[in-house]
């Protein structure tokens, strides 16, 4: 997100929508040191699912 300062809203947007309330967020494995979810091709395919809390990580 640093480098791409236009994520955080539109993952705040994303993290809002109504029909999105009830969903369960998870990431590969855990987050990186900066909070942020690994992207699919940095991560092991035998990596599981972890929590993840996009509340949080958006600010919302």
């Amino acid at each position: 997100m640093e480098s791409r300062p236009y994520l955080l809203g539109l993952a705040r947007e994303i993290a809002t929508l109504p029909e999105l309330r009830s969903v369960t967020w998870v990431s590969l494995g855990s987050p990186t040191k900066q909070g942020h979810p690994r992207h699919p091709l940095h991560v092991k395919g035998s990596t599981p699912f972890a929590p993840f809390d996009i509340g949080r990580y958006a600010g919302v």
